[in-house]
């Protein structure tokens, strides 16, 4: 792969009809950049988005044609739920089949959007890249891993976002609002430290790190914000939509017992009741742009989010 990209590159971004897929490719639209989307489902395709490929990562030659003459890759495509195989095969397989395709092509900077859940449990403080060493605990994590490497091997980038959230967010959000309810409040407060980021500035951060002229030396990067009381981000919410959320403190002791009755796995409460909060300075720093201090849930987002006002 190259050194360098055009200052105004095609870019190709699988999993386009995603949550972070579309709001990256809108980003890369904003940006002024040329920008093919990639969906597995011809449903999905937008109205008027005549540069749309229908690619699955499990056929090589669709996934070919989709990579002729981009010059940029934002690999979003995967798979999050829990059959092990399935895993393999869209996470693992189809990062070998994306990166194999894009070398064929010439293609000269893949960026593959991974996740923080790779550290695995535990608190997590202003973690920089490179303090700690991967994790998985889990086979989705591991095919995460495992996605990474071929990626880094090819000589492309990994980004690992914290949390989410935006229009489009189906477990950030959803979750907190779940859990207020069936606790009638928040763990301790919701005093955990979250370092939970915007999916348009998710996808803003990996456009920035696609297209950037210059070849970044650093290969992992963390996409995050500025870290706040996780009870900040239920409480924007609340704000925006009309939630009706508790207040009210429950500690973890009384908490937990009640949460792992529901299904919740022990990792899942300590995402919300402990600190974990990433050192995202580099990828902000290479993207031109200042870290947003405060969780803020807009007009677009809270469209999103009033579906949550029942149940």
């Amino acid at each position: 792969m190259s050194e360098s990209t055009p200052s105004t590159p095609n870019l190709l971004v699988t999993g386009a009809a995603g949550f972070v897929g579309s709001a990256t490719a809108d980003a890369a639209v904003e940006s002024g950049i040329r920008v093919r989307r990639m969906v597995r489902d011809p449903a999905k395709i937008r109205a008027g988005d005549v540069d749309a490929v229908i690619a699955d990562l499990a056929h090589p030659d669709a996934v070919a044609r989709a990579c002729e003459g981009v010059d940029a890759i934002v690999h979003t495509a995967g798979y999050v739920g829990r059959d092990p195989d399935f895993q393999r095969v869209v996470n693992v397989e189809g990062a070998r089949v994306l990166v194999a395709a894009a070398r064929a092509a010439g293609v000269s900077r893949i960026v593959y959007t991974s996740t923080v859940a790779v550290y695995g449990s535990g608190t997590h403080r202003g973690v920089v890249e490179g303090e700690l060493p991967v994790n998985p605990e889990s086979s989705l994590s591991w095919s995460r891993v495992a996605a990474e490497e071929i990626v880094l091997e090819a000589g492309g980038f990994v980004v690992r976002p914290d949390l989410t959230f935006g229009p489009g967010d189906r477990w950030v959000v959803p979750a907190l609002v779940r859990v207020n309810r069936m606790l009638d409040g928040w763990i301790d407060g919701g005093a955990a430290l979250t370092s939970a980021l915007d999916v348009r500035d998710l996808g803003a951060l990996l456009v920035a790190l696609a297209t950037a002229e210059s070849h970044p030396a650093q290969r992992v990067f963390h996409a995050a914000a500025l870290p706040v009381p996780i009870v900040r981000l239920g409480e924007a919410a609340d704000r925006a939509v009309g939630l009706g959320l508790s207040s009210r403190s429950v500690p973890r002791a009384v908490a937990e017992p009640q949460l792992i009755a529901t299904g919740l796995s022990a990792h899942q409460i300590d995402l919300i009741a402990t600190d974990h909060w990433y050192d995202a300075r580099a990828l902000w720093s290479l993207a031109g742009r200042t870290e947003p201090a405060t969780p803020v849930v807009d007009a677009r987002a809270a469209d999103w989010y009033g579906s949550l006002r029942a149940g």
